[in-house]
C-alpha cells in the first residue's frame, strides 16, 4: 500500500471513532445504557484499531520491502552503469593511448626522414659551396686577364688615335702641299702665258 492509502485509512478510522463517540454522547439514552454502549464501542474501536494497526504494520512492511527492493535494484543499476562507464572509459583510454602511440611513431618516422633530407641538403650545399669557390677563383682569374686585355686594347686604341691624328696631319699637309703645288702650277702657267 502506498503512503497516501495508509493516511486515508487512518483518517477514516479516526473519523469513525470520533463520530461514534459523539453519537453516543448526544443520544437520548440512560447513563447505564450509554456506558454499556461506550464500553462496547470502545471494545469495537480497540478491535478496529488492532486491525488497522495490523494493516499499517503490513503496509509498512510491504513499503519497507518495496523500498529495499527498489534500493537494491537502483544499487544494481548504479553498479552496472558504473562498470559500463568504467569499461567504456578504459576502452577510450586504451584507444587514445594507441592513437597517441601511432601519432608518435608517425612523427618519429617523419622526423627521421626530415633529418635524412636535411643531411642530404647540407651535403649538397657543401658541394655547391666548393664549386662556387672554384668558380670564384676561375672568374677572378678571367677578370684579371680581361683587365689586362682591356688595358692592351686601350693602349692600342690610344696608338690608333695617335695614328689617326698623324694621318689627319699628313692629309692636311698633303692638301696644303697640293694647294701650294696647284698654286705654283697656276703661277707657272700664268707666267708661261704672259711671256
Amino acid at each position: 500500500m502506498s503512503n497516501s492509502t495508509l493516511k486515508f485509512i487512518a483518517g477514516l478510522a479516526a473519523g469513525a471513532a470520533v463520530g461514534g463517540a459523539a453519537a453516543l454522547l448526544f443520544a437520548p439514552q440512560r447513563g447505564s445504557e450509554t456506558r454499556l454502549m461506550l464500553a462496547d464501542t470502545a471494545v469495537d474501536l480497540k478491535d478496529k484499531s488492532l486491525v488497522l494497526k495490523d494493516r499499517g504494520v503490513a503496509a509498512a512492511i510491504d513499503l519497507k520491502d518495496k523500498s529495499v527492493s527498489t534500493a537494491l535494484d537502483l544499487k544494481d543499476r548504479g553498479v552496472t552503469t558504473a562498470v559500463s562507464i568504467r569499461d567504456k572509459g578504459q576502452a577510450s583510454m586504451l584507444s587514445a593511448k594507441d592513437k597517441g602511440q601511432n601519432v608518435i611513431s608517425t612523427l618519429r618516422e617523419k622526423g627521421r626522414v626530415a633529418a635524412d633530407l636535411s643531411r642530404e641538403w647540407i651535403a649538397f650545399g657543401k658541394e655547391v659551396a666548393e664549386v662556387a669557390v672554384e668558380w670564384k677563383a676561375e672568374i677572378e682569374a678571367a677578370v684579371r686577364e680581361l683587365k689586362i686585355e682591356l688595358e692592351r686594347f686601350q693602349a692600342e686604341q690610344e696608338n690608333d688615335t695617335k695614328l689617326q691624328d698623324d694621318i689627319a696631319k699628313l692629309k692636311k699637309q698633303t692638301e696644303e702641299t697640293a694647294a701650294v703645288v696647284k698654286n705654283a702650277q697656276q703661277r707657272i702657267a700664268n707666267a708661261g702665258v704672259s711671256s
